[in-house]
């Protein structure tokens, strides 16, 4: 009955007489729940409208079953205004350089997928038949969740590499038979070179391309259809398939090619079909024999939580209700895929529909075809479970242009990587000088020891500079040149801070004093290698019941003078309650009078005043000249560290230690740099 009403429905739809909705309502009865048939032409709504519509019409029974007027949240940018940019920026000179692009995409090779290409007035939809196929829903929670988190990607990254993989096998049980078809045009054509041509459906709610623009809650067809390359040729498709390392290292090529495609391909749509100039030029290319669509997850999560329980949520029991399509209408493609995810009560379940004229391939060839994009999906969500899988490719490092060669060997050094950014220009200098010196005097090797006051918990002091230590990403990093010797800087995402702990309470004070002094020349003399992180450490020399030696040793280029009371500050918060978040602080800007300049003045750290540092270090380095290896300060005046503005410390099984006034035995005291 459902169906029956559907094609009914549809066929009253006309687009030319302005008729694009038709609504069917099934009565129950009073004691039960209807159902209402909403058919909207595809022209005037897109998967994305649903979602606005539905919730939108929740809104409004809502609102009018109490009695009140239905009133809807505004639209930000209508379809009109959306459709008068578009055609605006068709023209731009800017977007018709973008036209080599389309040219280069759709110029390249395509083996015949069938038994010929097809023809737009034999492939009709009359003649389209389908094969189904579902994805088990442990496979498709991780195909949601954990495969794209491991490659930085997105869910259509993994599809679309799966179908890459699945047609490169179609051609090589196929490719003597492309060879002989379709001669003419294939002959010689290497089945994985040049890779496979898909016509991508995407949102095409791309607002980069029209600034200022804002279509969240706009309703219209916004679907964008744009060709894209995938190219898995040179990775084993047998070993990819079992969840080999091919596996990864197709994923990671296929999302780079899509990360590639300018705005999302918003450009071909624009020039194909609003451009006179370019039209005819991207009409007269060949048409990918391939359509991809995956319209996402459908759920009742769609619905926003204060809607539900209302009623017009999507239903089941009545099948898979789809129109029937004209039967003259033109086959979009030799393969039109259409993928979703639904929910079941086993969890979330990938379906995908494999649309294809009988004409062109045969059932079994598309079962086939089928069958082999599931074990693709299978074979890359196995390679993601296991060691050192996943990782960053280059699209990923907006600072830096670096190959994913580069990548790989770092990320084999270091292990898993959060970032690489570019060192500034006075790291450079810094870093030039370290490497010049060698094991000789490094100006830029800094030593800090800090006086404790107090009973100090080392294991937990230990824990919070672990935790201050990936607060602060700058702080892990290493200095590492790229293939072309650029040197950057690499994130690694799981750092050990080097920590020790120094027991001299058993020491007289002569010994203590001694024992004191060669460990710091020891740390002195021992510098950092760039090249491996982190190039900080830390070391707790207890002197006492309630007195302490924190010693902090670091290089230069992790951060300067001004850094230090905000490091310290958070060691303290962090050692006080580890669940505390660390406060944030910015210095302020005061202008000197009588200066043009803005002069920072930096953030005071918690407890006592420091006493001002002997030789406030400048961006040039100190004079070679003898530097006393350790002269202790007096201590300040003990005083409590707070974390809130309360005079009254915060619970906590620990009592932080109070830090008095600095040592400074390294040649770079802290303080302000320029």
């Amino acid at each position: 009955m459902a169906e029956a009403e559907l094609d009914g429905a549809a066929g009253l739809l006309d687009p030319a007489g302005g008729v694009m909705a038709r609504f069917v309502w099934f009565d129950a009865g009073r004691e039960r729940a209807g159902r209402l048939l909403m058919v909207l032409h595809h022209l005037a709504v897109d998967g994305v409208s649903w979602r606005i519509l539905v919730p939108d019409l929740a809104a409004a029974w809502s609102q009018v079953r109490a009695g009140r007027p239905a009133v809807l949240d505004g639209v930000g940018t209508s379809l009109r205004r959306w459709s008068h940019a578009l055609a605006d920026e068709a023209n731009t000179a800017e977007r018709a350089a973008e036209l080599s692009v389309w040219q280069e995409m759709l110029g390249g090779p395509d083996p015949v997928l069938g038994s010929r290409r097809p023809d737009p007035v034999v492939d009709v939809m009359a003649t389209v038949d389908t094969v189904r196929v579902e994805v088990d829903p442990t496979v498709t929670g991780a195909l949601l969740t954990t495969v794209p988190a491991a490659f930085h990607g997105g869910v259509d990254d993994v599809l679309l590499t799966a179908l890459a993989l699945a047609v490169s096998r179609h051609h090589t049980r196929h490719r003597s038979t492309d060879a002989s078809t379709d001669a003419s045009t294939d002959a010689g054509t290497d089945a994985g070179g040049g890779g496979v041509l898909v016509r991508l459906e995407g949102h095409g709610r791309e607002e980069v391309v029209v600034p200022g623009a804002d279509v969240s809650r706009t309703v219209g067809w916004f679907t964008s259809m744009y060709p894209v390359r995938l190219d898995v040729s040179g990775c084993d498709v047998d070993q990819a398939l079992a969840g080999g390392p091919a596996a990864g290292l197709a994923v990671k090529r296929v999302k780079e090619q899509l990360r590639a495609v300018p705005d999302k391909g918003m450009g071909y749509g624009l020039l194909r079909h609003l451009n006179a100039g370019t039209g005819p030029v991207l009409a007269a290319l060949p048409a990918p024999q391939i359509g991809f669509n995956y319209l996402g997850r459908v759920s009742a999560a769609d619905m926003p939580a204060d809607l539900r329980g209302h009623g017009f949520t999507p239903i089941t029991g009545v099948g898979e209700l789809v129109a029937a399509p004209d039967a003259d209408m033109p086959a979009l493609s030799a393969v039109e895929i259409n993928a979703l995810v639904t929910d079941t009560g086993q969890g979330p379940a990938l379906t995908a529909m494999f649309s294809f004229p009988t004409g062109l391939l045969d059932r079994g060839e598309v079962h086939a075809l089928a069958q082999d994009w599931c074990q693709a999906l299978r074979g890359i969500t196995g390679h993601t479970r296991t060691q050192g899988a996943g990782g960053l490719t280059p699209s990923d490092l907006s600072l830096v242009s670096v190959a994913q060669s580069d990548i790989d060997s770092w990320e084999d050094t270091y292990g898993p990587l959060d970032d690489v950014w570019p060192v500034t220009t006075v790291q450079s200098g810094l870093l030039f000088h370290t490497l010049l010196a060698g094991t000789g005097f490094d100006a830029y090797h800094m030593q800090m020891a800090f006086h404790l006051n107090g009973p100090v918990d080392p294991a937990r002091l230990h824990t919070a500079a672990q935790t201050l230590l990936h607060r602060y990403p700058n702080l892990k990093v290493a200095f590492a040149p790229d293939s072309t010797s650029e040197l950057v800087q690499i994130v690694p995402t799981h750092v050990t801070l080097p920590w020790q702990v120094i027991d001299l309470r058993d020491m007289d004070q002569a010994q203590r004093n001694t024992a004191l002094e060669d460990f710091l020349a020891r740390d002195r003399a021992t510098h950092f290698t760039p090249a491996t992180a982190p190039l900080l450490r830390l070391t707790l020399l207890l002197t006492g019941h309630d007195r302490s030696e924190l010693v902090l040793t670091a290089h230069h280029a992790l951060f300067d003078g001004w850094s230090l009371p905000l490091l310290m500050r958070d060691l303290l918060t962090l050692y006080t309650n580890p669940h505390t978040p660390c406060p944030t602080a910015a210095p302020t800007a005061t202008t000197s009078p009588g200066s043009p300049s803005k002069t920072p003045t930096p953030p005071k750290p918690p407890g006592p005043t420091p006493s001002p540092a002997p030789n406030p270090p400048s961006s040039s380095p100190p004079p070679h000249k003898p530097v006393p290896p350790h002269t202790p300060l007096p201590p300040a005046p003990a005083s409590a560290t707070s974390t809130s503005p309360s005079p009254t410390p915060p619970p906590s099984p620990a009592t932080p230690p109070t830090t008095a006034s600095p040592s400074t035995p390294s040649s770079k005291a802290p303080g302000p740099s320029s």
